[in-house]
């Protein structure tokens, strides 16, 4: 019983260090701490989270994954691991993989931003909008000024021509505050093919100085910008400075 009293709780000072080391950027020492821990034999959910997240930051996302589902297994009615398991999932492109494990993290706790736009993510990469849109709206219940939420929510109705709901979404996304082009662009885009050009240009100059010009690049070539190509202001305003 000492022996594994001693055992454990040198196994739990290793797990601190492995934590601290992995703050402080020092990923081969956050490694072998966490390694003499599970050497310990005290193999518990922390450790491996902390493993999973040394081994995402290292670039080795597959082992990630593995330390990530053996915390999970260890703790299966956590939704924190749950959800970074479904987000590493997501991240490598199983897709299947991360929808279950982000669906069993909301059926832990159906308030988890996290999950929720991650499963929206995943089912928009799918191709199933109806699905997708769900879930961002599940986001926006839970965290209603979610910029990304509004802005994939304002794509999928574009892509629908549901050219007023999705301009709503995208002005939320403005209006919340944000140094990205993303809204801007998806406002002139819907302006654009709603035909109403001095509201296309409005959007496109407002965002003008988010774009670098691998995304001015983009826009003079985007089919959602032909009715208003010809018009001199898309040159005038494509062509202003960064």
């Amino acid at each position: 019983y000492i022996d594994k009293w001693t055992r454990e709780t040198r196994a739990k000072y290793f797990l601190l260090w492995g934590h601290q080391a992995s703050l402080q950027d020092k990923l081969i020492d956050a490694k072998s701490h966490f390694a003499e821990a599970s050497r310990l034999g005290y193999e518990n959910a922390g450790i491996m989270n902390n493993l999973s997240i040394y081994y995402q930051r290292a670039g080795m996302a597959d082992e990630a994954v593995i330390a990530m589902k053996r915390a999970a297994e260890l703790e299966p009615n956590n939704g924190r691991f749950l959800t970074r398991l479904g987000i590493l999932y997501y991240n490598i492109g199983r897709l299947n993989d991360a929808i279950d494990g982000l669906k069993k993290a909301i059926a832990i706790d159906r308030s988890n931003p996290d999950a929720t736009i991650y499963l929206g993510n995943a089912f928009m990469v799918k191709g199933d909008q109806e699905q997708a849109e769900k879930y961002f709206k599940m986001t926006l219940e839970t965290m209603p000024h979610n910029i990304q939420a509004h802005n994939n929510l304002g794509f999928i109705y574009k892509a629908q021509g549901r050219f007023d709901e999705a301009a709503e979404h995208f002005m939320e996304a403005v209006r919340i505050g944000t140094e990205s082009y993303i809204p801007y662009f998806n406002l002139a885009t819907v302006y654009s093919l709603k035909g109403d050009k001095d509201s296309a240009f409005k959007w496109l100059r407002r965002g003008r100085r988010y774009m670098d010009s691998r995304v001015v690049k983009s826009i003079r070539e985007h089919s959602d910008f032909d009715s208003i190509r010809s018009d001199p202001r898309f040159d005038t305003v494509l062509s202003l400075e960064d």
